[in-house]
């Protein structure tokens, strides 16, 4: 897999889900932020799915948090879907872990997010 950016938005009983792939990096953040403010408008708990994501920088780790924020503040859950890789390592690293959850699988998440 490339770093060409792709996303998709999709929804479960209990939260939506943007799907990212490829590149999560500065050129890519207002196309990410115009697709999370439009996913908000009608569901008040996301999940974003990393697990395609092969490139994470500066800038996509702080648009997650951007989203945290927001999410939190209209009492909505947050979370990741990130296996084990070098965008997992870069979550972990910035200490991501302690303010929203990742999980390893959707299906994981699927179980955890209400």
């Amino acid at each position: 897999m490339g770093n060409e950016f792709s996303v998709a938005v999709g929804t479960t009983k209990n939260f939506a889900i943007i799907k990212l792939n490829g590149s999560m990096s500065a050129k890519n953040i207002i196309e990410i932020r115009k697709i999370f403010e439009e996913t908000l408008k009608k569901n008040s708990s996301i999940v974003v799915d990393l697990s395609g994501v092969t490139l994470l920088d500066s800038m996509g780790v702080g648009i997650l948090v951007n989203f945290y924020r927001i999410v939190s503040a209209k009492r909505g859950q947050f979370a990741a879907v990130c296996p084990p890789s070098d965008p997992r390592d870069i979550l972990e690293v910035a200490d991501l872990h302690r303010l929203f959850q990742i999980f390893d699988t959707m299906e994981e998440a699927e179980v955890k997010v209400c």
